[in-house]
């Protein structure tokens, strides 16, 4: 291991205390439920904007550096999930968001009406989100440092999407599982997103399909 690697796991013991949380609480609060699969998508400062009066999107001012992860990159994790389950839902599936203004919420919104079991938390307060999360045992997370906050206990598996494998973050914990585009399809996201302004075309790319796969 080395010395960098040290220092964040001793980092992680320290702060993992002096949060309260541990195998079985989150910020000093026990885990009663665990959900089996929490996603996190990432609104707000990312996504302000509405529709005028004549239909057209009028992006807010917007964080440039974070574009939505791809839609299609939750619709992987859920079906790996589903693959592993061995059923048709899951259950105790938990989506957090800030609003429903990412155009992935509406996409878990649509799954209530083919029999997945979802709850969600939108515009709840954020110690709650924090609480939820980090007693999850698998969590697909959006772009941004807020993984730290619930990626202290070693039980949480996060779920990380990418646009390249060989940029992976090596500071995520090691039993994170990394995703990407495959083969290389998503070269349209990734140019289209590179400076983000919540345009309606970023949006179209942020909900289009793309294969996704697993970084080997």
């Amino acid at each position: 291991m080395h010395h960098s690697e040290d220092s964040m796991k001793i980092a992680k013991e320290v702060i993992s205390k002096y949060l309260q949380t541990n195998s079985t609480h989150a910020y000093g609060k026990m885990c009663e439920t665990k959900h089996k699969l929490t996603i996190h998508i990432r609104s707000g400062d990312t996504v302000r904007g509405g529709y005028s009066k004549r239909g057209d999107f009028q992006p807010g001012s917007v964080h440039w550096k974070y574009a939505p992860v791809p839609t299609s990159f939750y619709g992987e994790v859920l079906k790996k999930q589903l693959e592993k389950s061995s059923c048709t839902s899951i259950t105790r599936m938990l989506v957090v968001s800030q609003d429903v203004k990412n155009p992935t919420t509406e996409f878990f919104l649509k799954l209530q009406n083919i029999g997945h079991d979802i709850t969600f938390r939108i515009g709840k307060k954020i110690a709650g989100d924090l609480h939820a999360l980090t007693c999850s045992s698998e969590v697909a997370i959006a772009y941004g440092s807020f993984w730290n906050a619930f990626a202290l206990r070693d039980s949480t598996r996060l779920h990380i999407f990418t646009d390249s494998c060989i940029q992976r973050n090596k500071f995520f914990p090691s039993s994170s599982i990394f995703y990407t585009f495959f083969e290389g399809e998503g070269k349209e996201y990734i140019k289209g997103t590179k400076i983000w302004k919540n345009t309606a075309y970023q949006r179209h790319l942020v909900d289009k399909y793309y294969k996704i796969t697993k970084c080997s």
